[in-house]
C-alpha cells in the first residue's frame, strides 16, 4: 500500500464532456476486476487528497476518482454554470462514461459533504441508481418548521464568509499546508494529509510565480449557499438501493452542526447510520482506516462483491 504522501499512477485517465461543454477528468485506480467505487470530495477540496481513505479500497475495488467542476484535475469551466443542478448531471455523465469505457458492473459511491447532497438530489429527483451509496456528513438541512432547524443552521453564513475571505495566493503549497496544520478543525488529520490537500487544491498561476486556489473563492461560497437552499432532507425509501449515512460525531465541541443534523436525519429517514467518536467533518482524513471499515462492512452487508 502506498504511503499517505505518495499518490499512485492511475491505470487510465478519461476526459468526460458534460452537457454544457465542460470537461471532467476521471482517473481509474485499484483492482480493475473488482466492483466499481466512485469517490467524490467536498466543496473546496479534491478527491486526490482523500487518498489516506480511498487507498483502503484499491485491493478489492476499482476506484474511480473525479472532482467537482472547477476543482482538482478539471480544466476551468464557465463560472455561470457552476451550480448544484449541473453537478448532478456531471455525476450522471461520469457514471455513464465509466460504463462505456471500462464496462458495466456493480456501481457504488462514497460522496463527502456537498457531493453527498448532489448525489442525493441525483438519486431522489433523477433516479440515479446505486447498488450501494455512502453519504459522508452531507449538509443536511431540514425545513424551517423542523424542531432542530435553528440549532443546525447558521453555520452556512460562516462557511460563505470563510470562503470569500480565505487566502488564495501562496508562494508554495507548504504555506497552505501549514495553515491547515494550525487550524483546530484540521489538527487531527493523519500525517501527510495537510501537504497532500494543499497540493491537490492549488495550481500555478498564469505566470507561474505563485500558486492559487483551483476553485475560485466565489464559486466555493456559491455552493455553500446552494447547499443551504437545497434543503436536502430525504428518506431512505427515496433511494433505489441501500444507503449508509456516516456523520461527524455530534458530541464534538466546536464542531459543525452537520453531525447533529445527520444523526437526526438518520433516525427520521430510516437510514443505516454510523459515526466515529471524536471525529469532525473531515473524518475520512482524521480516521481514514476506521472510516473505510465502516464502508466496507456496509458493502459486505449489501452483498457488494
Amino acid at each position: 500500500m502506498q504511503s499517505a504522501m505518495e499518490m499512485p499512477v492511475p491505470h487510465a485517465v478519461l476526459d468526460v464532456p458534460t452537457h454544457d461543454g465542460s470537461l471532467l477528468r476521471v482517473r481509474q485506480h485499484g483492482n480493475r476486476n473488482g466492483p466499481r467505487l466512485f469517490i467524490l470530495h467536498g466543496n473546496g477540496f479534491a478527491s486526490d487528497a482523500y487518498f489516506p481513505f480511498w487507498q483502503n479500497f484499491t485491493n478489492s475495488f476499482e476506484v474511480v476518482l473525479f472532482d467537482l467542476r472547477n476543482h482538482g484535475h478539471n480544466p476551468q469551466s464557465d463560472a455561470s454554470e457552476h451550480t448544484f443542478r449541473n453537478m448532478v448531471r456531471d455525476i450522471q455523465s461520469v457514471v455513464q462514461a465509466a460504463d462505456e469505457r471500462f464496462g458495466e458492473k456493480t456501481r457504488t459511491g462514497v460522496f463527502h459533504s456537498g457531493a453527498g447532497a448532489i448525489a442525493t438530489i441525483g438519486a431522489v429527483e433523477f433516479g440515479t441508481h446505486w447498488d450501494a451509496l455512502v453519504l459522508v456528513d452531507p449538509p443536511s438541512i431540514p425545513q424551517p418548521h423542523h424542531p432542530i432547524f435553528a440549532e443546525v443552521t447558521g453555520f452556512e453564513d460562516k462557511l460563505v464568509q470563510f470562503a470569500l475571505n480565505r487566502r488564495f495566493r501562496f508562494s508554495h503549497p507548504d504555506e497552505l499546508a501549514g495553515e491547515f496544520r494550525r487550524s483546530r478543525a484540521n489538527a487531527k488529520w493523519v500525517f501527510g494529509s495537510h501537504e497532500l490537500m494543499a497540493r491537490s487544491i492549488l495550481r500555478k498561476d498564469d505566470n507561474a510565480s505563485e500558486y492559487i486556489l483551483i476553485c475560485d473563492r466565489e464559486l466555493e461560497a456559491r455552493l455553500y449557499r446552494e447547499a443551504y437552499e437545497a434543503r436536502v432532507w430525504p428518506k431512505v425509501g427515496d433511494f433505489r438501493g441501500p444507503v449508509l449515512l456516516i456523520g461527524a460525531d455530534p458530541e464534538v465541541k466546536s464542531g459543525l452542526s452537520m453531525g447533529l443534523a445527520n444523526r437526526v436525519l438518520a433516525s427520521e429517514g430510516g437510514f443505516a447510520y454510523a459515526t466515529l467518536p471524536g471525529t469532525g467533518h473531515m473524518l475520512q482524513l482524521e480516521q481514514p482506516a476506521a472510516a473505510a471499515k465502516l464502508v466496507l462492512d456496509f458493502f459486505a452487508e449489501s452483498a457488494i462483491r
